[in-house]
């Protein structure tokens, strides 16, 4: 299973900006600060891979 993860990451952060929240732009800065983006979906189990 091949992730494409500008794919996923472009599509979540279009998502989170369609919210129009004031400081939408401060949380996406958070993620990418905290490697939210590159973390796996679990650290020991399902889906331990990158993105």
């Amino acid at each position: 299973m091949e992730i494409d993860l500008k794919q996923n990451r472009e599509e979540f952060d279009s998502l989170l900006r369609s919210t129009e929240r004031e400081g939408i732009e401060d949380v996406i800065s958070d993620l990418e600060n905290l490697g939210f983006y590159e973390a796996p979906a679990s650290a020991g189990h399902h889906l331990n891979t990158a993105g």
